[in-house]
């Protein structure tokens, strides 16, 4: 209406209004997020599984309202627990994601309707049996509504397949990147530097202006008591420093669904609620050019600069210097490094040390190396089993 009547104040307060509300749900959802990822022990590689390609949005009120009794039912057991699916910013499978006693964690897909059951059963079967025929035989009197309303139901049965067997296998099909998947870190267990985080906060708490932390050579912490202080006087300390690469606020990832959510951090409440309120200001940058000398160093040669495969695509989304990709070689392969490792160095607080080891844990130089050292021990126990057979002569 205000645009109609050409009321410019009325219509930038209406904007201003609509921007704020959106900014509301997105911090609620975000929330809900963090249950998510408490539920599946913030794992990433279960957690990445979930979204679909295009990252839909998926809030709507008529869903929620029908998975509420659902998960109402499930909740009423105390040692149950179960989120709606369209409440959260990344969960795109499934309507309920549930952990029960027994059980453990289970997608729950909702139906309701004669049709709609009967649709979803015969998907389930077409998906397990992987019969070629069946889904001729079954469809044969359709007309193209029963078609259309057939195939959907068989896609949600496939995407729930490719979640379940990626997260219990740790390969398969990944509904978000449409390619195949192999999970390498399923057991990899990281070191985090949130304690280092409480230190700048304290020394802000205690009437400094800013503080800002070197970690590892490679990734830089500024904590600022003034907002206008943190991107400016970080940016120039950078600049200063000759350290390059983005500058991330802590709470960039609301706006990211597969990093940490800012609750899920392990910090104090009080630190969360200060940064939250605007009373503390955290930015914070990954050197990527430092961060490859630092692993080399750790470990020598476990990363190189090369080009791109030519094939590739979402380039954008792997760790670049000077336009060339960070690889590695693992398992023969090369393997490039992806904004994965930034995402959780930056929003997880995993330390860059800790991936650093776990990159060397899973390359094939380790391996190399393993074999050398275990050649090494065996002409060394050889010798002495000679030596010893000598003097006993």
């Amino acid at each position: 209406m205000a645009h109609a009547e050409k009321d410019y104040k009325a219509k930038q307060a209406c904007i201003l209004d609509e921007n704020r509300t959106g900014t509301e749900i997105t911090i609620l959802r975000r929330c809900i997020d963090s249950l998510v990822w408490t539920m599946l022990g913030n794992e990433h590689s279960s957690i990445r599984r979930l979204p679909l390609n295009g990252s839909p949005d998926n809030l709507s009120e008529r869903n929620i309202l029908d998975s509420k009794s659902a998960s109402d039912d499930i909740n009423s057991d105390p040692l149950a627990f179960a989120v709606i699916t369209d409440m959260t910013t990344f969960v795109h499978t499934g309507d309920l994601l549930a952990l029960i006693p027994g059980r453990g964690i289970s997608l729950i897909e909702l139906k309701s309707g004669k049709k709609n059951i009967e649709f979803t059963e015969a998907a389930e079967f077409s998906v397990r049996s992987e019969c070629p025929h069946f889904d001729e035989a079954f469809t044969k009197n359709f007309d193209k509504k029963d078609i259309h309303h057939y195939q959907r139901a068989k896609r949600q049965v496939l995407r729930a397949k490719n979640v379940v067997e990626a997260i219990k296998t740790g390969k398969g099909f990944d509904n978000f990147h449409q390619t195949e998947v192999r999970i390498q870190d399923r057991n990899f267990i990281p070191d985090f530097y949130s304690d280092r985080l409480v230190e700048l906060w304290h020394k802000i708490y205690n009437g400094n202006n800013w503080a800002i932390e070197e970690i590892n050579n490679c990734l830089y912490i500024g904590a600022y008591s003034r907002s206008d202080m943190g991107f400016v006087g970080f940016s120039t300390w950078m600049d200063g420093c000759k350290i390059s690469g983005t500058v991330f606020n802590i709470l960039d990832s609301f706006s990211d669904p597969l990093s940490r959510p800012f609750f899920s951090l392990n910090l104090p409440d009080k630190l969360l609620l200060d940064i939250i309120e605007n009373k503390l200001i955290v930015v914070m940058c990954l050197d990527y050019k430092l961060f490859v000398e630092y692993a080399n160093k750790k470990h020598p040669n476990l990363y190189f600069y090369t080009d791109f495969p030519s094939l590739m695509t979402r380039t954008e989304d792997m760790m670049s210097v000077g336009g060339k990709g960070i690889g590695s070689y693992i398992d023969s392969n090369i393997s490039y490094l992806g904004k994965g490792y930034e995402s959780r160095i930056i929003f997880d607080q995993h330390y860059p040390a800790s991936l650093v080891d776990w990159g060397y844990k899973m390359s094939d130089i380790r391996k190399v190396l393993s074999k050398k050292n275990s050649a090494a021990k065996i002409k060394a126990h050889r010798k002495l089993k000679e030596k010893s057979k000598r003097s006993r002569r």
